[in-house]
C-alpha cells in the first residue's frame, strides 16, 4: 500500500486533531457543568387594586411601570 503523504505528516495531523478535540471537550464540559450567573428577573406585572366595581372578585394585572405621568 502506498500513501500519498509521509507518515510524519499524518502523525502530526493526528496530534493536532487530538489536541483540538481535548480543547473542545474541556470547553464544552465547562459550559455544561457551570450554570450561568444570572439575576432573577423581576416581574413586570403589577396588580391594580382599584379598577372599579369587582363583583366577580377578579384581579387586574398591568404590564409595565407603576405610574405613567
Amino acid at each position: 500500500m502506498r500513501l500519498k503523504l509521509p507518515i510524519t505528516r499524518l502523525l502530526k495531523a493526528q496530534r493536532r486533531w487530538e489536541k483540538t478535540l481535548r480543547t473542545v471537550t474541556a470547553t464544552s464540559r465547562k459550559l455544561i457543568t457551570k450554570p450561568r450567573k444570572t439575576r432573577p428577573k423581576k416581574s413586570k406585572l403589577i396588580e391594580v387594586s382599584a379598577f372599579g366595581s369587582n363583583p366577580g372578585n377578579l384581579r387586574m394585572l398591568t404590564y409595565g411601570y407603576r405610574q405613567l405621568n
